[in-house]
Order: structure tokens, then sequence, then C-alpha cells
């Protein structure tokens, strides 16, 4: 066995006791590693940072990203493959069912959060991220929700980082997913959630799931920064039948008509305000 295929055995090892699982695909982690001459580029386990991700999910295999429109910053880390959510996001339906608010929003700044080893061996951590959503314009809300703003700022849990021992990052990303890039703009379905025990405090905000957060650079539905590199229109970017693909290319406007016309159709239970202390 040489090296590689030993730190990869290590690798697997270490994600084994996890509460997420994975698997892998071992041909495209070895390219990965052939690559970058690292083979724990090969950790994707803190993509359980994303938002609206709990449960099970895949450890997919790896790709990095086209270098010809990637988006300057370290090096990204696509998992490839769908984890299981709290909450379906592809539809009008799912939006207006669940959603608290969808609006058009800016990332205007983005914060490290605490780390934690990988447990590999390597020295290596897993770093949380979490990004600040300047609201430009307000595409729709459910009855009685919690106020948003335009000008408001909101904080959302996104993908985050892996810091490697020798001191480079790797950002982490998920296949056809927005990874939420300072200073591009997305279509965003908000959920809000209070503490039950504190009425008073402000209102902590979390995003619909995977497909609750659409790139719109340039008032464009589609257009702008996925997976941390740039798209525009792409199809295979999108997930079948969802909001994203039907309204490739259109202005967020057309959006919110199809969520008035499904809310129109959708008869819900009035929903609680979420959330814990």
């Amino acid at each position: 066995m040489n090296r590689t295929e030993d730190h990869l055995r290590g690798l697997a090892s270490a994600y084994e006791s996890m509460p997420t699982q994975f698997e892998v695909d071992a041909d495209a982690v070895k390219q990965a590693v052939a690559r970058r001459r690292r083979a724990r580029l090969a950790i994707v386990g803190a993509a359980a940072s994303l938002v609206g991700l709990l449960g099970a999910a895949t450890w997919p295999h790896l790709r990095g990203t086209d270098e010809t429109s990637a988006i300057a910053g370290p090096e990204v880390v696509v998992r490839v493959g769908s984890g299981l959510e709290t909450h379906a996001s592809s539809t009008a339906r799912d939006w207006v069912s669940t959603a608290d608010v969808a609006v058009v929003a800016k990332v205007t700044a983005e914060q490290r959060g605490s780390s934690s080893s990988t447990g590999d061996g390597t020295g290596d951590q897993f770093v949380e991220r979490s990004v600040t959503l300047t609201v430009t314009r307000k595409l729709w809300e459910r009855p009685g929700a919690p106020n948003l703003t335009q000008g408001q700022s909101v904080e959302v849990t996104a993908a985050g980082w892996v810091a490697h021992s020798d001191g480079s990052m790797s950002r982490l990303a998920s296949s056809g997913r927005p990874r939420l890039e300072v200073g591009h703009t997305y279509v965003v379905a908000l959920l809000a959630g209070q503490c039950e025990s504190r009425e008073a405090e402000p209102t902590a905000w979390s995003m619909l799931g995977s497909d609750g957060v659409i790139p719109a650079d340039d008032d464009k539905i589609g257009f702008g920064e996925s997976e941390g590199r740039l798209v525009a229109g792409d199809i295979n970017q999108t997930t079948p039948d969802s909001l994203e693909r039907q309204l490739l290319g259109a202005a967020p406007e057309t959006l919110a008509d199809r969520l008035t016309q499904a809310e129109n159709a959708t008869s819900a239970p009035a929903r609680q305000r979420r959330g814990a202390c």
C-alpha cells in the first residue's frame, strides 16, 4: 500500500464514527489527491455546516471547479450528491408552505466561526462560516411573518472551509448549489425563528434548504455564483422541476408571481414561530 492509499484509508476510518455518514468515490478522490498532492482535500465532512442539511448524507466524490470561471479565492472542494433536508425547497409550493419570506439579497460580509479537528491525524480543522445577507428588496412574505425590510441585514449559516495544517485553506461547496460569496446577489427563501423564552430578542433567520437559494446577479435568475464559480443560466446547475430551472434568465419578480400563484392555490395551516434557545 502506498502513502496516498494509506492516507485515504485513514480518512475513511476517521469519518466512520461521525453523525453524518459518507460513502466515497475512490477514483475521484484519488484524482483530487494526485492533483493537489494532498489527500486531505478529500475531507468533505464540513458540509454539515450547510444550512438546512440534517441527518444522514452521502460522502460524495469530489471534483475541482472550472478554473476558467472560478471566483478568486482558495480552491473549492465540491461535494457531489445530496443530503437529507428538514424542509423541501424545490418548488413554489415548498416555498410558500414553509418559508416566511422570499427576498433578493446581497452577501455583504462573511464571518469565521468555531473550528474543530477533522480527526484524521493531519492537524486540519473544519471551520464554520456565517454570512451577512443585506436585503435589496422583498419578493413575497406569508401573512403575519416577522418584518424584514429593504436594507435590513440578517446572518445565516453557509458552507465553510477546511484550514490545513500547512496554513492553506479550501472552500467547501455542494454540487449545483450557491456557496454564498461576498459581493454576489441571490434570491433566498428564509424561515424565521425566535427564542420562545425571550420574545424581545431579535428574530433569527435561516435558509429554507438547498434549493431555497438561487443565484441572481444582475437581476437574472440562475446567473451569478454557484459552487464558488460563475454560472450563466446553466441548466446543469439546477435541480429538475425546481423554481430555478423553470425561471432561468427571468427577473426575480417572475419568481414572486409564481409564489403568489402557489400561495393562492395552497391551503396550509398557520405556522408557529420556530427556534429554541
